[in-house]
């Protein structure tokens, strides 16, 4: 009876101790997957990349991934836990050669306390010098917040931005250096412009003068012709200077040019050369190539200067065939350059459009070439648009062929014509007026001299900045011709103390230098002046200054 009594309860109660078996192996089973979901957790922890790491309320590291603990010498981050910096630098002295920097370490723990103090993410740039070496971190800190509120640690997750900041230091200084670079080319531009205008400007000054004591037509004609040929080479130089100065920048905005004018007055340039070396230039158009066509001027120009420049000078004898044609169904401007000079190896074929690159080193010894010429004509083919190919055999001879597309042509003139295309002035019908010239440079003011007092001015000429002061306290004159560099003083200051004195109140005080870009006209408008050129005043800015 009493073992059927307890066998019936043993009976009663089997279930139930089954239901506890089965569930104490639900939990194991549950345990044994939270287990291995924290392992893999923690393992995607210590994996992360960057620096990853955690902290306590009082500031303690609670753990890190792999990279934070290597970056403190430290084999496993599990090393890292209820430590601070100093607490690691104490245990692992030997990784440290270096004591860490007090105030970078003091910063970090400044940022990560106010993390806790505002409960919101903030971002850092953190300097960490560790043994000599300094690393920049960027900082992504935000406090963990249970749902009551309360903050029970800190998550953060650090970039190393070292490389990036070694590159950026770098780029710093490319950017200063390439300032440097352009301030000293701008300054060397600046000084051949004036060292070349002002003796040209003279040059004209005294050919105007010559003009006045031919008695012959036979002198006259050369005088003409001289005049001609020196104010070719400075508009030609103008236009070089204009492209040297941004190379691959060009203007804005194309302008229509007259074909055959144009190639014309450059082949004219280099016949002098040409007819020395006793060598040929001839020059064809085709009846297809329009009469005008809008390009970019001072690009398409230099490369056809170049072009034949370099005909001219690699060619002891023979000829120099230039040939111009235009496909209508393409808008395709065709030209070549052929010559029968030393030709150029196959070899080096592939190099001459780089910068530097000269063609002969045996005869570019006894030339200034810069190497720069075919590297800016490529350069100004391709911002046109176009290509450019050279076919050369040693000894025989080279051709250039370029072709570029030219969607905008005109049969008759345009209005829009490019101003050196235009019929230049020759006379201006003026009123009399008076002019101070402020010029150090003798032929300068020769030139200016002669100019205004053909068209009816009544000139004094004064060669310093004091001298200039002196007669305008004692005449006004109707215009003020100022040369910026000055013996005495700086251009720009005299223009300050012009417009003090009374007498200059109603003066048109016109700005010449050597070299004028917008900056130097800034500051003249600027200090007072009305007008500003560059050398030499033309007919056309005087006829503009009469209008004014």
């Amino acid at each position: 009876m009493f073992l059927r009594k307890y066998l019936y309860i043993f009976l009663k109660t089997l279930p139930v101790i089954r239901n506890i078996i089965l569930e104490n192996q639900k939990l194991k089973d549950r345990i044994s997957t939270l287990e291995n979901d924290l392992e893999y957790i923690s393992l995607i922890l210590k994996e992360a990349p960057g620096h990853m790491y955690w902290k306590t309320p009082d500031n303690l590291y609670a753990g890190c991934n792999y990279n934070q603990a290597k970056l403190l010498g430290l084999n496993d981050p599990d090393q890292i836990k209820k430590k601070d910096i100093e607490d690691i630098f104490n245990l692992n002295a030997n990784h440290f050669k270096q004591q860490i920097d007090s105030k970078e370490a003091e910063i970090i723990k400044e940022n990560d306390r106010n993390i806790f103090i505002h409960k919101t993410e903030s971002t850092f740039e953190e300097p960490t010098t560790i043994n000599g070496q300094t690393y920049v971190f960027l900082s992504v800190k935000k406090p963990v917040i249970k749902k009551d509120g309360s903050v029970i640690g800190m998550v953060g997750i650090s970039v190393d931005l070292t490389k990036q900041k070694k590159l950026e230091k770098r780029l710093n200084r490319a950017i200063k250096q390439a300032k440097s670079d352009r301030e000293a080319k701008d300054i060397f531009i600046a000084n051949l412009s004036h060292d070349i205008r002002t003796p040209l400007t003279g040059m004209l000054g005294l050919i105007d003068s010559l003009d006045e004591h031919m008695a012959d037509e036979i002198g006259t004609g050369k005088i003409q012709s001289l005049r001609l040929l020196t104010n070719k080479f400075l508009k030609f130089f103008n236009d070089i200077l204009d492209t040297i100065s941004s190379p691959g920048i060009l203007n804005i905005n194309r302008e229509y040019v007259n074909t055959a004018d144009l190639i014309h007055n450059i082949v004219g340039l280099f016949i002098p050369v040409a007819n020395k070396k006793d060598i040929e230039i001839n020059y064809i158009l085709e009846e297809n190539v329009p009469a005008y066509i809008k390009v970019y001027h001072l690009a398409f120009k230099s490369v056809i200067s170049n072009l034949i420049g370099n005909a001219v000078k690699f060619t002891t004898k023979g000829c120099i065939d230039i040939h111009a044609s235009y496909d209508r169904d393409k808008n395709r401007l065709t030209m070549s350059f052929k010559d029968t000079g030393i030709g150029i190896a196959q070899n080096k074929i592939s190099k001459i459009f780089e910068r530097f690159t000269q063609l002969n080193r045996n005869h570019a010894s006894k030339s200034t070439s810069s190497g720069l010429g075919l590297f800016m004509v490529k350069k100004h083919i391709q911002t046109m648009k176009g290509r450019i190919k050279v076919e050369s055999t040693l000894g025989i001879g080279s051709t250039f062929t370029f072709n570029i597309p030219i969607t905008e042509t005109k049969s008759a003139m345009p209005e829009e014509l490019t101003l050196d295309e235009k019929k230049p002035i020759t006379q201006l019908d003026l009123e009399p007026k008076t002019a101070l010239i402020v010029e150090d440079t003798k032929l300068a003011a020769i030139a200016l001299n002669n100019l205004l007092k053909k068209n009816r001015f009544t000139n004094d000429i004064v060669e310093t900045g004091s001298e200039c002061i002196q007669k305008l306290k004692l005449q006004q004159y109707d215009f003020i011709f100022i040369d910026l560099g000055l013996p005495d003083i700086d251009g720009i200051d005299l223009l300050d103390q012009i417009k003090q004195l009374p007498k200059c109140k109603d003066s048109h005080i016109v700005v010449l230098s050597g070299h004028v870009n917008s900056h130097i006209s800034k500051q003249c408008f600027g200090k007072g002046a009305n007008s500003v050129y560059a050398k030499p005043l033309t007919l056309e800015n005087l006829n503009k200054l009469n209008t004014l």
